[in-house]
């Protein structure tokens, strides 16, 4: 989890490490009691937990609570061996970030909480993290390969903001046997996925030609990657203009290309076609190829 506890994670967690008789003791306003106690000051020092307030400007939010540091650092080594009891795990799943969902499910796999690690990672694919959709899909393939539920979903839910973790995904489902969920989410990514990053797109624009989806990569070649990519990123541009030529767009390649001057990457630019020979000596501010210059003409 990260720094600042949620309240109501918090609310939800905290019952599951009392006792029966202690939990029935408890009064209605219990959390705020408890709160209030471990947050009072202590001869000038913070008490256990330290109030968390957002800072405006931003989303309205609930306060976090923060474990002092030599809690924090006691109780790494005093519950190393320990698990924490399940209510727990549910209050993660219903209450962590986006951001800490990942490592919550990592340590529960690492445990052997097979079914936790894959509620947080449902719960996660849900709120947008496709790479959690892909662990999710292997993880239930190896114990029920027969059922196609999970591979359904995540081709119906799945986020399409990141091309690359969608090209996972769409591997994972081909390695499931989910061809049918595969070519869905293909026309799904192909109309919707993000352009921006040209190695990701890339990325998605090989998957779906090794899926056999030519229709799919037909349409995400129609909404242009080539006038849309960064060019930010040398190395990326390079790798969709590769993908661009295996997938015979050599009119998108000549769109990509006749951008990278002006992006900054001339010398990416002179690599194409015989651009090193007819751009020897530079361009001129219109774009067309420099006469031969010396010396006397700098």
């Amino acid at each position: 989890m990260g720094v600042a506890l949620p309240v109501a994670f918090l609310e939800a967690a905290a019952p599951g490490y009392l006792a029966g008789a202690d939990w029935d003791g408890l009064g209605e306003d219990w959390l705020e009691q408890a709160l209030a106690y471990a947050a009072a000051p202590c001869k000038g020092v913070r008490g256990p937990l330290t109030r968390i307030r957002p800072r405006p400007p931003g989303k309205a939010a609930e306060p976090g609570y923060r474990l002092a540091d030599y809690l924090d650092q006691h109780g790494r080594r005093a519950h190393r061996g320990l698990l924490p009891p399940a209510g727990f795990w549910d209050a993660a799943a219903r209450f962590a970030s986006l951001g800490e969902l990942p490592a919550l499910a990592e340590a529960a796999e690492a445990h052997g909480l097979l079914r936790e690690a894959a509620r947080l990672r449902k719960h996660a694919a849900a709120c947008g993290d496709t790479g959690a959709a892909t662990h999710l899909i292997r993880q239930l393939h190896s114990l029920d390969p027969a059922d196609h539920d999970p591979a359904q979903w995540a081709a119906a839910h799945a986020a399409l903001d990141n091309p690359y973790a969608v090209a996972r995904l769409l591997e994972a489902l081909r390695e499931a046997g989910a061809d049918d969920q595969a070519t869905a989410l293909a026309a799904r990514a192909a109309a919707h996925t993000a352009l921006d990053n040209p190695y990701d797109v890339a990325r998605l624009l090989d998957a779906l030609r090794e899926a056999g989806a030519d229709g799919q990569a037909a349409a995400l070649l129609a909404r242009d990657p080539a006038a849309h990519a960064a060019l930010d990123n040398p190395a990326a541009v390079a790798r969709l203009l590769d993908a661009l030529r295996n997938a015979d767009a050599e009119e998108q390649v000549s769109t990509l290309v006749d951008r990278l001057p002006a992006g900054g990457l001339f010398d990416l630019f002179c690599e194409q076609a015989n651009h090193q020979v007819v751009y020897r000596f530079g361009r001129e501010p219109d774009g067309t190829p420099a006469p031969s210059w010396g010396w006397d003409d700098c």
